[in-house]
């Protein structure tokens, strides 16, 4: 069966499609993480939330005493592995401001 002469097949147009922000595709893993802030800063227990190549995501039941920008070395436990990386403090969002939890 021959096409309509006005009809077309082809591919959907890419820059329709709503671009990524992220490029890196993040894994919602259980695990803990322990955050020592540098240079002689506590250590600080909390919970994973997300983890992909480029960072991760932490939720604390304190408040860090920390800020954005801050240098630190991260113990991830995630699956039995346990993983160990110097980063920055990117972002830190309070998500209970009775207690202080939050989330970097």
């Amino acid at each position: 069966m021959a096409a309509l002469p006005n009809s077309e097949c082809r591919a959907p147009d890419p820059a329709s499609r709503p671009a990524e922000r992220r490029v890196l595709r993040r894994l919602f893993w259980p695990g803990t993480a322990v955050i020592r802030i540098l240079p002689y800063g506590p250590d600080v227990l909390g919970v994973l939330l997300d983890l992909s190549e480029s960072g991760c995501g932490v939720e604390f039941g304190i408040a860090i005493p920390a800020q954005i920008g801050a240098q630190v070395d991260v113990e991830l436990h995630v699956r039995g592995v346990t993983l160990a990386r110097s980063g920055v403090i990117r972002c830190i969002d309070v998500i209970r401001r009775v207690e202080r939890e939050t989330r970097a």
